[in-house]
């Protein structure tokens, strides 16, 4: 607290300018606090935002990586499935 000095009789005590520099400084270390402690609290927060958007990249990622491999191995039995009846063809009616 600010240390006040003066007799009862005084109608304006007076306040020691080194007392007020000690208030002040608690309050400055408290005020910094408070910024730190709200700068962390905000800081922890952007950093779930981004764990959250980089979980939902990897999902979204995953999500098409195995649309893609489906297409691709649908691709390829239809490409087998050709083949074969291509030769199948060629079996039943040679070309030469």
């Amino acid at each position: 607290g600010v240390a006040i000095i003066g007799h009862w009789r005084y109608q304006c005590p007076r306040v020691f300018p080194h007392a007020i520099k000690h208030h002040m400084v608690g309050a400055s270390k408290l005020e910094s606090g408070l910024f730190g402690s709200a700068r962390r609290s905000d800081l922890a927060g952007k950093i779930a935002e981004m764990d959250a958007v980089e979980a939902n990249f990897r999902a979204e990622a995953a999500a098409n990586l195995v649309e893609i491999q489906t297409k691709a191995a649908q691709f390829l039995s239809r490409k087998d499935a050709l083949q074969g009846k291509v030769r199948h063809a060629e079996i039943r009616a040679p070309l030469s």
